[in-house]
């Protein structure tokens, strides 16, 4: 439905926005995702432009009186005089007639670009979502498969003192350069003059436009279509096309230069000369407990938990850090008990999917409505609360 709302898509070069104008019918609060993919890949930031208009109703309750005036001869003369109590209502009405997305990549060139339409009408904060319908995923794609602009403003990754906006390069990351990882990059395209260091980190931005030509196909969203859960169905080619993740397979995460491999090497290092996991000081010759990080969740905690225990193998790492899962479906279940006696000393929390989306029908929690925004917040809050009293007991951290 949104993408018949679309009246233009222009991009604006030199301020690195692209502009989504609609008309207004039925979307009046519509949610995009936008993504760049190219040389690197970058998110597309959204801010909405509404229109109020307000709507006068007018309405009135009249009263007729009727006066007599006699004189002496007795002759009766009437008048009817009709008195109106108006009572005028405003409505308003607002609108989002216009989205402005502002991307930020470290690299000029040609870039895809793909805006999708997520909701025409988008949840609202302190109301249930559950009968809120998402954009059909097969038709929700509002530019064109291989749509694409010419980026010529860029950030420049080497420099401090930058602006949120000039340091998002590539994660959605509003944060400084000091705090910032790194960016996705598109590594299949490489020349013999390109090469990233042995850290990952990138220093070759500004070679990065030569090879922009190369990049011929767009990274476009991935969904689940209806009706392809079963292995028999997952073999098929309409199955395989919308779900395959190969499109991903030429883009690495690069770190920058102040947070490389090299820096989280050689905080490990300190970790292993540092205090044990109680937080007391070593004494000499007493062996080091490893820090352990607790993800806590379900599936996303636990790939998580699986990713992070991969790169401590690589680097040999796991007699000074651990990684383990603890299961929690909902905020509200996030036991500071378990954490306690699992004597987690930094604890990752993902729980929102069940929150938000539709319970197994076989579950315990079937037929569970979505948890609304504000009681999520009222949640987490609770959690974090109860999480804090750990803090004073020994050294832990959310």
């Amino acid at each position: 439905m949104l993408a018949l709302e679309v009246e233009s898509i222009h991009h604006i070069p030199d301020q690195r926005q692209v502009v989504v104008n609609l008309q207004q019918r039925r979307c009046r609060d519509p949610r995009l995702f936008g993504r760049l993919s190219g040389p690197y890949v970058t998110l597309i930031d959204w801010e909405v432009e509404t229109t109020t208009t307000a709507t006068t109703i007018t309405t009135g309750n009249s009263n007729s009186t009727s006066l007599h005036d006699d004189d002496e001869h007795e002759h009766e003369h009437e008048h009817d005089d009709t008195n109106y109590n108006h009572h005028n209502q405003t409505a308003t009405t607002t609108v989002t007639t216009m989205l402005v997305g502002t991307y930020a990549v470290p690299s000029p060139g040609k870039y895809f670009i793909e805006v999708i339409g997520l909701f025409c009408n988008g949840p609202q904060w302190n109301a249930t979502f559950q009968n809120d319908c998402m954009e059909d995923p097969t038709t929700h794609r509002l530019t064109e498969d291989t749509a694409f602009i010419d980026v010529v403003n860029v950030t420049d990754g080497n420099r401090n003192g930058n602006t949120a906006m000039d340091m998002d390069l590539g994660m959605g990351m509003g944060m400084d350069m000091g705090g910032h990882y790194g960016h996705w990059k598109r590594s299949d395209n490489d020349t013999d003059n390109h090469n990233d260091n042995d850290n990952g980190n990138d220093n070759d931005s500004d070679n990065d436009s030569d090879k922009n030509e190369t990049t011929t196909s767009p990274l476009l969203t991935r969904y689940q279509p209806q009706q392809c859960r079963t292995e028999v169905d997952l073999e098929s080619d309409r199955c395989q096309v919308a779900m395959s993740v190969e499109q991903f397979a030429p883009y690495q995460f690069v770190t920058t230069n102040n947070n490389g491999e090299s820096r989280i090497q050689s905080q490990l290092a300190k970790l292993q000369g540092g205090s044990d996991s109680d937080g007391d000081s070593s004494s000499e010759g007493k062996p080091k407990s490893p820090l352990l990080l607790c993800f806590i969740g379900l599936s996303h905690a636990r790939e998580m938990n699986r990713e992070v225990n991969l790169w401590l193998n690589k680097w040999n790492a796991t007699s000074i850090v651990k990684s383990i899962n603890i299961d929690a479906q909902f905020p509200r279940l996030v036991n500071r008990n378990t954490i306690q006696s699992k004597r987690c000393n930094a604890s990752i929390i993902a729980a929102g999917q069940w929150s938000a989306g539709r319970k197994p029908p076989g579950g315990r929690y079937r037929g569970l409505p979505p948890t609304t925004f504000d009681d999520y917040q009222t949640e987490v809050r609770d959690m974090i609360l109860s999480l804090t009293a750990l803090t004073r007991r020994w050294r832990f951290h959310i």
